[in-house]
């Protein structure tokens, strides 16, 4: 596996980087990439995935949210955006047509949103504590040619009541949308279904790890591709995996050569796969200090720790397309790296 840094993009932003969205159309030439700036406006970047800078593939969207965007998603058609905001809303918006709707039902900041593998369903997390789903497709837009503003969405479909403190982070299976994972700052990790709202299963932070009481907020939450494993983030910057059927921790990622600790910044998580060996997987870990970890799944070796920045600003989000890595710092640059395997 090799590394190779390849471009990097400053953005001019008022406000602290937020985790950002990418999306590559399996079918037709479309690839987009989405950075929030200015707290709430969007950049969008159209067919343009080496950061080139040419002015024709960017373009700013203006949202209606009067506070902070804390996430962006871009639906699994390539055709919606959704940006959630500490104003408590949700925003849906047409890269063609322009916005559609405000989704209103949670009663504190949104802090994660996450379209379903078909893209009909929207789920959102919220400091309120709950997980709400929303049907965006309830008037058919995603196939409307002219849409004249209009959207139905009366409210949420489901509302699950999920934690007893912020939820942070959820995210479902690339190819099955029937589960949820949650992740929050009271420090449990929820696996939900989604059909009925139900709690499947609650993890707890692996006690042999830590034995003295103090709660470890849980801030990322990423499905595996096969759906089968979830890679968990503490606050403190240990990552691990888990087999969440079983409930227990099959491996855990952590730089020994540094001291666990209680971050300020919430930083990036994703997994990179060989396409070649698809028995070769790796864990990418933003950290506080502006490194990106890439560890060995199978024998959890650090193999790649590379310094991002000068600087060393945290590791705001990492976002993986193809064999091309893409690392959001919280100066707002975002630096793209290839991978050889």
């Amino acid at each position: 596996m090799h590394l190779e840094k390849k471009s990097s993009l400053r953005v001019k932003s008022s406000s602290a980087a937020v985790p950002f969205a990418t999306f590559k159309s399996k079918i037709v030439d479309d690839i987009k990439i989405c950075l929030c700036i200015d707290s709430t406006r969007v950049l969008l970047i159209e067919n343009d995935p080496f950061l080139t800078k040419q002015q024709e593939n960017y373009r700013v969207i203006d949202t209606d949210h009067y506070r902070g965007i804390n996430d962006i998603q871009i639906s699994t058609d390539g055709q919606l955006l959704a940006t959630a905001s500490d104003d408590s809303t949700i925003e849906l918006t047409h890269f063609k047509h322009g916005k559609l709707t405000t989704c209103m039902s949670h009663t504190a900041p949104v802090t994660s949103i996450k379209y379903s593998s078909k893209g009909n369903i929207l789920f959102s997390g919220s400091v309120d504590e709950n997980i709400k789903s929303w049907n965006i497709n309830a008037a058919g837009i995603l196939t409307q040619e002219s849409l004249n503003n209009e959207m139905l969405i009366t409210g949420p479909l489901k509302t699950m009541s999920a934690h007893s403190d912020c939820v942070i982070s959820l995210d479902i299976p690339y190819y099955d949308s029937s589960i949820l994972a949650t992740g929050s700052y009271d420090g449990l990790i929820r696996i939900f279904d989604t059909s009925n709202g139900n709690c499947l299963k609650t993890l707890t932070y692996d006690k042999d790890w830590a034995n003295d009481g103090q709660v470890r907020p849980i801030v990322k939450v990423k499905f595996s591709t096969n759906g089968k494993f979830l890679l968990v983030k503490s606050l403190d910057g240990v990552v691990k995996l888990w087999d969440y059927l079983l409930g227990r921790v099959v491996r855990t990622f952590h730089d020994e050569t540094k001291q666990t600790q209680i971050n300020n910044n919430i930083t990036g998580l994703n997994f990179i796969y060989n396409p070649i060996d698809i028995h070769k997987v790796y864990v990418l870990n933003g950290t506080q200090d502006g490194r990106l970890e890439v560890f060995d799944v199978t024998s959890k070796e650090l193999v790649f720790n590379l310094e991002i920045n000068d600087n060393k600003a945290s590791i705001a989000d990492i976002q993986v397309m193809d064999d091309k890595i893409y690392c959001l710092d919280n100066n707002n640059v975002l630096s793209l790296y290839t991978v050889t395997f």
